[in-house]
C-alpha cells in the first residue's frame, strides 16, 4: 500500500510544498520538508515501490529506504535530521 499526498504533507509549515510528478519514468510525490531541529530538507517518495529519498540542501543523501506508513516516513525525517546535525557539526 502506498502513502497518499496528504500523508506527507503539515500545514504548521507555510514553505513546504508537495508535488506529484513523474521522476525518472516513475510517479512520485516530491516535497520540502523541516526535521525536528528545523533542517530543510527535500524529499522523493516513489510510489510503485515505497522507497522514500532525503536529501539536505546541498544534495547529500540523509536517508535512502523503503517505507510503508506515516510513522515510517516519520521514523526517516528523525534520521535525516540527525544525519544532517552531524554533516553540519563536520563541516565546522
Amino acid at each position: 500500500m502506498s502513502l497518499k499526498i496528504e500523508d506527507f504533507q503539515t500545514p504548521l509549515f507555510d514553505t513546504q510544498k508537495v508535488v506529484e510528478r513523474k521522476v525518472d519514468g516513475k510517479i512520485a510525490f516530491e516535497g520540502v520538508t523541516f526535521t525536528d531541529n528545523f533542517i530543510k530538507v527535500g524529499f522523493t517518495y516513489y510510489l510503485n515501490d515505497g522507497i522514500l529519498s532525503i536529501v539536505n540542501t546541498e544534495n547529500q543523501k540523509l536517508f535512502f529506504g523503503k517505507i510503508s506508513s506515516v510513522e515510517d516516513f516519520e521514523k526517516a525525517i528523525k534520521k535525516a535530521g540527525k544525519k544532517a546535525y552531524a554533516l553540519r557539526k563536520k563541516k565546522v
